[in-house]
């Protein structure tokens, strides 16, 4: 039980790191603006460091004011209204605004002129405006987001959010925002638009793409193996569950934040997506509850997990068919009626649970933080707070809570099981324990022969001293490698190796600094040859080596040849009795041949120490190439 609740502690930990880590590698630091009507002045623009355009803007209702039409709209139709800000509830000109509609904001922004000289690039970060948008500096249009129309039939929907580079100049900058929303339950700007350098702002959203992607990617592998899991015990309906578990929080994860999906399919329908986001959110969490319900039934009341599925069969239809307004407008209480009976799971999970299975510390932990997170995501949503905390780490978190509980689960079933075929097999083998005791006894001894043969085999073709191949391997390789060139149509190319004055060697630092100095060697040119594809080593016998190469020609194989010849020089082993040089050095000799059928590997091999003799005549530390 210690060790468990360690562990557990540990896994608490972790996640309060990851929680903090992952917090920090996609927050952006931003310096709160405040506009004063519709003005606002910014002395610097910093490299790591985003300005949030918070405060009154110049408001018009009703509107879609082109910049050149300002000096042609009436002054009583201006009023300023403070962003970011949804338009429901708040007031314009003494009237209450509601959902839909359209309206233009102006805003003028001075900026100092070293400010734009210094920076590399300046750009907006744009978030989510419901439900479509035009952005101008300076008279230029320089961002859509689907098509403004002052009805809903000339709107188009589009839900992506946007770094858009602008080249501000010095001095007082205008921008003009006109937006529309008609099919949404919420319009206006939910959160702020930030002003920063270029880089920061795009290296920010994409570090949360990849956030992105590595979550969707954890969701959809683990959905996969559950779902291959699923096929072979589908008797089990709680694996069901949590594989559709992690393809919902797949969808979802594609379809939020930066909106990975949108990014992709650039004419992807966001009033479908945006019915998809929150359906898959509100399916999700039904399916984690019918997955806790059905994996701890015996901790809960039965007529609560029927009520919840005949609630879920009855919301579902209405989530799919319901007037996308309603819809929206409805989903608010449905969440409230989830985390309700989530509460309730809780308690009872807290209140009746085994304290002694570590699944209990597993959901408790897991539980808080995408309770929590879920909580501050429907603030977000409803309360329009601007924030920077992804309450997609709490369901990342969750999902991985729960697998791990459900593998917990899946495990005490297997032990249920083995229990059950341990019992069986006490009682055959107290009617057969003479005959077991006997099998076991041939099946050990046949296994330690086995495992003798296959050691046997492995001392074999492997050389005692420098642990690389053999003699007897490379016999094997050289003829399988002459067999597959002449079917390909390769070139062999083979070097011989041997170490120069290597006997002086043997006998003026004795055996032990020689085998010391042939195991380096060994080791060193081993290291080499296999990074190369299709090449091979061996130790042909006392300090010599072998090495095979497929597809090289003549002149890549003297290459070869040469570079491993210098850096056997560049190990710099003293050798004070060679009658070459002050350190070991070798000679090698190379060939390349096309290989064929009617001749033999051990031909070419020969062929090979042919020449190896040759450049020992030639004075040795070289290469002597052979080939045709």
């Amino acid at each position: 039980m210690r060790k468990g609740k360690l562990i557990i502690s540990i896994g608490i930990l972790a996640v309060i790191t990851l929680l903090l880590l992952t917090s920090s590698f996609i927050k952006i630091d931003v310096e709160q603006g405040n506009a004063q009507k519709g003005k606002i002045s910014i002395d610097r623009i910093e490299n790591n460091r985003a300005i949030a355009l918070k405060g009154e803007w110049e408001f018009y209702w009703n509107q879609l004011v082109d910049p050149s039409e300002f000096n042609q709209i009436e002054e009583e139709t201006m009023d300023y209204l403070t962003v970011p800000q949804l338009w429901k509830g708040q007031t314009y000109r003494g009237s209450s605004l509601g959902e839909t509609g359209a309206a233009t904001y102006r805003f003028f922004l001075t900026i100092d002129n070293s400010s734009i000289e210094d920076n590399q690039g300046i750009a907006i970060k744009m978030p989510f405006v419901y439900s479509a948008y035009k952005l101008w500096l300076n008279g230029e249009l320089v961002s859509t987001n689907g098509e403004i129309g002052l009805n809903k039939a000339e709107e188009i929907v589009q839900r992506r959010p946007e770094v858009i580079r602008i080249f501000p100049r010095s001095g007082t900058n205008e921008l003009v925002l006109q937006i529309t929303n008609h099919h949404f339950y919420r319009g206006g700007i939910s959160k702020s638009i930030l002003l920063g350098n270029l880089e920061y702002l795009s290296s920010t959203r994409e570090k949360q793409i990849a956030l992105d992607i590595f979550m969707a990617g954890s969701f959809f592998i683990s959905g996969i193996f559950f779902l291959l899991l699923y096929f072979m015990r589908k008797d089990e309906n709680i694996i069901l569950y949590f594989t559709c578990i992690c393809f919902i929080f797949l969808s979802r994860t594609l379809l939020t934040n930066e909106i990975y999906l949108a990014q992709v399919l650039k004419d992807f329908n966001w009033e479908i997506g945006n019915r998809m986001e929150a359906g898959f959110s509100y399916i999700g969490i039904s399916v984690v509850l019918l997955f806790l319900g059905d994996l701890y039934k015996n901790y809960f009341t039965v007529k609560y997990t029927k009520a919840w599925k005949i609630f879920i069969i009855i919301m579902l239809p209405l989530i799919i068919f319901l007037p996308h307004k309603a819809y929206d407008s409805v989903i608010i209480y449905v969440n409230a009626i989830q985390t309700i009976y989530a509460i309730y799971l809780f308690i009872a999970l807290i209140k009746n649970f085994d304290r002694s299975l570590p699944d209990f510390y597993v959901l408790l932990t897991g539980k808080i933080i995408v309770f929590i997170l879920a909580i501050h995501d429907i603030i977000i949503t409803y309360l329009v707070i601007d924030v920077t905390y992804k309450v997609q780490i709490g369901m990342y978190i969750y999902v991985i809570s729960l697998g791990y509980v459900l593998i917990l689960y899946l495990y005490r079933e297997f032990e249920k099981v083995e229990k059950l075929v341990v019992e069986n097999d006490k009682m055959f083998q107290e009617l057969c324990e003479m005959n077991e005791d006997l099998e076991k006894l041939v099946e050990k001894r046949t296994e330690e022969l086995e495992d003798t043969n296959r050691r046997l085999y492995e001392l074999s073709m492997q050389d005692g001293l420098t642990g690389i191949p053999n003699r007897l391997q490379l016999d094997d390789k050289l003829e399988y490698y002459w067999q597959y060139a002449a079917e390909k149509g390769l070139r062999l190319s083979i070097l011989f190796f041997d170490i120069d004055f290597f006997k002086n060697y043997n006998d003026n630092y004795g055996h032990i600094k020689a085998d010391e100095a042939l195991q380096q060697i060994a080791s060193f040119l081993y290291r080499r040859v296999k990074k190369d594809r299709d090449a091979f080593i061996a130790r042909y016998g006392g300090e010599e080596f072998v090495v095979l190469y497929l597809d090289k020609d003549m002149q890549e194989t003297y290459e070869i040849a040469e570079e491993l010849r210098v850096l056997v020089k560049e190990m710099k082993i003293p050798h004070e009795f060679s009658l070459i040089a002050d350190i070991i050095t070798i000679s090698v000799g190379a060939i390349s041949t096309m290989a064929d059928t009617k001749n033999k590997a051990t031909d070419v091999l020969n062929e090979a120490d042919q020449a190896l003799y040759k450049a020992k005549q030639g004075g040795r530390d070289r290469t002597y190439m052979e080939g045709n």
